[in-house]
């Protein structure tokens, strides 16, 4: 586990913005350096049942408008057509309810060597380590790229979590 801290200021010269200076924690990959980090996302078919997430979706907004169309033709007599589409609607989106939740972030990945640190372990919490002893400069430019942590204010508070950060 490795971060490289750097002041961040908030806010600009206006004074009534209040511009705070906490510590950003840029993490970089202990095994080889890089700062080449991606969520770890399981399981690995994430990506198939996003896809899956998408297209079941799709499927039930294209089929409501024909529900409804056809419940609206069908308004006389009790509409088996209408209970039957929303029924099919609802199995969609509790399909896809379903494969979302099996969709987790449980860390982050090295894109070079394929390294994985889990939330929770010292990667995520040791905020002051930096065993390979790499400074601001060595962080790829433009800062914010490279993902970060916000740490404590230069004041030792805990920061009020700015309204936007770079992904």
């Amino acid at each position: 586990m490795g971060s490289v801290p750097d002041v961040y200021t908030t806010g600009d010269n206006d004074p009534e913005i209040e511009p705070v200076q906490y510590y950003r924690h840029y993490l970089y990959c202990d095994a080889c350096g890089s700062f080449e980090l991606d969520s770890w996302i399981v399981p690995d078919n994430h990506g198939i049942l996003e896809k899956t997430r998408q297209r079941l979706a799709m499927a039930a907004f294209l089929l409501s408008p024909v529900v409804v169309v056809s419940g609206w033709l069908a308004l006389g007599p009790p509409s088996s057509v209408l209970l039957a589409g929303v029924i099919v609607i609802v199995g969609l989106l509790v399909a896809r309810g379903i494969l979302g939740s099996k969709i987790k972030i449980v860390g982050m990945r090295c894109r070079r060597c394929g390294s994985t640190y889990a939330h929770g372990t010292p990667f995520f919490t040791d905020l002051d380590a930096n065993p390979r002893d790499l400074t601001v400069a060595d962080v790829p430019r433009p800062l914010g790229r490279s993902p970060f942590l916000v740490g404590e204010s230069v004041k030792g508070e805990l920061p009020r979590p700015p309204s936007r950060l770079p992904a």
